[in-house]
């Protein structure tokens, strides 16, 4: 639960500064922002840090939701823990009010991979058994 608690921090956190370190402006022309990244490649560096931390954390977290929603259908789940495991969206919602764009690429990123680690995740336990 400590555990969930602090990807959830965590997450919400990398993500919040990758938003501030990775500005989109409106209307997007795509030379700009590769300008952009070229001038200021520290700020670059450090945004894509943050938001490589903030999608795995984010799809830790969407890999746990899923399985705590499946352990709860199955009746072996805990509410409290399947509840903060489902604040993940609770998190994209709060991050999408810093920047809508980066937090698109982020649930994006982060729902492929979470999800593609859980069904690697249950093929592993379908050839164990």
């Amino acid at each position: 639960m400590f555990s969930l608690l602090l990807r959830l921090i965590a997450g919400f956190a990398a993500g919040s500064v990758s938003c501030f370190f990775l500005p989109v402006r409106l209307p997007f022309h795509f030379p700009e922002f590769i300008m952009g990244l070229a001038l200021f490649p520290g700020r670059s560096f450090l945004g894509m840090f943050f938001f490589t931390v903030s999608f795995l954390l984010h799809a830790s977290l969407l890999k746990e939701a899923v399985m705590n929603a499946w352990k709860l259908l199955k009746k072996e789940g805990n509410i409290v823990h399947s509840i903060v495991s489902f604040c993940v969206i609770l998190n994209f919602s709060l991050l999408a009010q810093i920047g809508i764009w980066q937090t698109a690429g982020l649930a994006c990123f982060s729902a492929v991979y979470g999800l593609t680690s859980y069904f690697l995740h249950r093929q592993q336990l379908k050839r164990a058994h």
